[in-house]
């Protein structure tokens, strides 16, 4: 019995703590610590630096890893067959190498991959001319980033034909409003 009312002693008291501490404003606002937020970040000429690596990044992830964008597209040429262990093996590869390719097999990860990087693109884009640096280095940066924004879009072209032309940054809500360029 007295078990039972310290439990529920202890019930009760829990219950006051995260009542009283749920309604106090100062616990539900936090200031980020350590973090850069977008909004304050690209203020100097290593920060737009950072960000131009970020872009540069998408043609790193295609040339590493078991399904890159080269293998890929070798296994539905004549260059390769696509083994495996049977047909359910490697199946972005084998969708590509019997020609049964549809949107329910395609390789989601390059339509994503590519767009990351065109978003990253753009937000450097947006970024650049507020940035404190030299002009002739902020040009650079700025064909830099159109450069890679135009192959990303090369390759999506190249593997979905028609896609959505996005080229400066747009909020989420509106990502599925983006017609077919």
């Amino acid at each position: 019995m007295k078990r039972t009312n310290n439990i529920i002693a202890a019930g009760v008291a829990m219950a006051t703590m995260v009542l009283t501490v749920s309604c106090s404003e100062d616990f539900l606002e936090v200031e980020p610590k350590g973090t850069a937020l977008e909004e304050n970040y690209y203020s100097n000429e290593a920060e737009a630096y950072s960000g131009l690596v970020a872009v540069y990044d998408v043609i790193g992830k295609q040339s590493r890893g078991f399904e890159n964008m080269i293998a890929l597209l070798n296994s539905g040429s004549d260059d390769h067959f696509a083994g495996g262990g049977s047909s359910s093996d490697g199946t972005q590869f084998q969708v590509f190498s019997n020609y049964t390719i549809s949107e329910a097999t395609v390789g989601t990860s390059y339509w994503s991959d590519f767009y990351q990087g065109i978003f990253r693109a753009n937000t450097l884009l947006t970024k650049l001319p507020d940035v404190d640096m030299p002009n002739t280095t902020k040009a650079r940066f700025t064909a830099e980033s159109k450069a890679l924004r135009a192959v990303y879009y090369f390759e999506l072209v190249r593997l979905f034909k028609n896609i959505p032309l996005i080229t400066t940054p747009i909020s989420t809500d509106a990502i599925y409003d983006v017609t077919q360029a």
